[in-house]
């Protein structure tokens, strides 16, 4: 439960400056689940898609949601990664 509860909070610290972002609706996290709410479409989220995979980052787009869902042992240079790639992405 502390590893989950750490986790969440690195997820908002590093999620939450994105909720500025245009085209971002919202930024929700719930333990260790982070979501961003995307204002766009099936189709672009096929491009972000792409966009995270060509850093080397995974993310789910489902609907007009980005989910991660990173494991309980995730360091915080890994973290950094996925956060640095969600600010190149969705600029």
């Amino acid at each position: 439960m502390a590893e989950a509860e750490a986790l969440e909070q690195k997820l908002w610290d590093g999620l939450k400056p994105f909720r500025d972002r245009e085209g971002v609706i919202d930024v929700r996290v719930k333990g260790a689940i982070g979501v961003i709410e995307m204002d766009t479409d099936a189709e672009n989220n096929q491009r972000l898609r792409a966009e995270f995979i060509s850093r080397g980052v995974w993310l789910r787009p489902f609907g007009n949601c980005l989910y991660l869902m990173p494991p309980l042992t995730i360091s915080n240079a890994e973290l950094e990664v996925i956060f640095g790639a969600i600010g190149a992405v969705i600029k």
